[in-house]
């Protein structure tokens, strides 16, 4: 369960235990890594994601 505040922040309670955790399905359409990322290490995938645009080159493998 979460909670949307004023700024649009999320809030997620806190467990207290006692009652079971269960994940809620999270399943997305879609055809796996974009082609560029296919083989790419985790590293690449990363520095990627965490780049501005224009700042690197997509990994080739």
């Amino acid at each position: 369960m979460t909670e949307e505040t004023d700024g649009g922040e999320v809030s997620v309670p806190q467990h207290t235990g006692g009652e079971r955790f269960e994940f809620v399905d999270a399943d997305v359409d879609g055809h796996g890594l974009h082609p560029a990322f296919r083989g790419a290490r985790w590293e690449n995938i990363r520095d990627a994601i965490h780049t501005r645009p224009g700042d690197a080159d997509l990994p080739t493998g």
